[in-house]
């Protein structure tokens, strides 16, 4: 038969542990109330599920609108970094394009604000790649390819004009500005010109030399206001000869009184005095540019008449 493998002693002993044990281990209460050591648990484990998870963030939801006011550079690259127009006629109507490159690593979006200036104005954002040309507002760019628009000015004036357009990106606004310039003509002459001492009657002439020392442009004589209103018999009339205009008064004539100056280039106003009425003889002009700036020139002439003594 079987024998047994423990002591008394032994089985005294193995006995004693597991009464001991089961004195040990806590009974559940009869309404199921948890010991202090289960509810201790069970609190760590709530603890762990409300603990809040930090996964790393898209670098994309890390932009910050204020970064450019503290140096962040602009996540897109202009080219040109200005817009500039030259040579330019007032009605025409005139384009550049420019190229906004995303020189990041992630997709970007940008939105151009448009010059507050009327004679400047932009185009809609075209794209790179397979985005569509008339893509929403705001769509993204991807990392190295650009959006494009077109930059379109129109003069009302020959002056120089100064304008911007606003690149609102995910971290801030960037300024692209926006000119345009021309080399202005700068006229050179003497004034007053004096016509001399004449018996009333008889003619007289002079020479004016006009000397364009800037850019091109167009000049015209005009009669200046204080002109008008002082000088009683002066009004200023124009008259054309084939393709010649001359600017007559009651004592002036000047030839040609519309003209067209190179960078450089000189001219010659011929100026003819006769007046039957004695006195002094002054006609206040102006030359203006095409520009809009203007110049004052003035005429002066005398005529005298003979005084016979029997």
């Amino acid at each position: 038969g079987i024998q047994p493998t423990l002591t008394d002693n032994q089985r005294a002993a193995l006995a004693a542990t597991l009464e001991e044990k089961r004195h040990v281990q806590p009974q559940p209460s009869a309404y199921g109330v948890l010991s202090a050591e289960e509810r201790d648990r069970n609190q760590e484990i709530l603890k762990d599920m409300e603990r809040k998870v930090n996964f790393l963030k898209n670098p994309r939801y890390r932009a910050d609108r204020t970064a450019a006011s503290v140096g962040e550079p602009c996540p897109f690259q202009f080219n040109p970094a200005t817009v500039v127009f030259r040579s330019y006629e007032v009605g025409g109507v005139y384009e550049v394009d420019v190229e906004l490159r995303n020189t990041t690593g992630l997709g970007r979006r940008l939105r151009v604000l448009p010059p507050k200036s009327p004679c400047f104005s932009s185009g809609a954002l075209r794209y790179d790649g397979s985005m569509p040309s008339n893509a929403a507002v705001g769509a993204t760019v991807a990392p190295g390819l650009a959006a494009r628009l077109a930059v379109r000015f129109q003069p009302e004036h020959l002056n120089d004009a100064h304008d911007e357009l606003t690149v609102a990106t995910e971290v801030g606004n960037f300024v692209l500005p926006v000119t345009a310039s021309r080399t202005q003509p700068k006229l050179t002459f003497t004034t007053p010109v004096d016509c001399g001492c004449v018996l009333a009657g008889t003619p007289a002439s002079a020479s004016l030399q006009l000397v364009n020392h800037g850019g091109e442009g167009a000049f015209r004589l005009i009669a200046a206001a204080e002109a008008e209103a002082s000088t009683e018999g002066q009004e200023v009339q124009y008259e054309t000869k084939g393709e010649i205009v001359h600017l007559v008064s009651s004592s002036f004539r000047v030839t040609p009184a519309s003209f067209y100056l190179e960078a450089g280039q000189m001219i010659d106003l011929a100026i003819h005095f006769e007046t039957a009425a004695v006195g002094k003889h002054c006609c206040a002009l102006l030359v203006e540019g095409d520009n809009g700036e203007t110049m004052p020139l003035t005429l002066h002439g005398f005529t005298d008449a003979i005084c016979l003594e029997l």
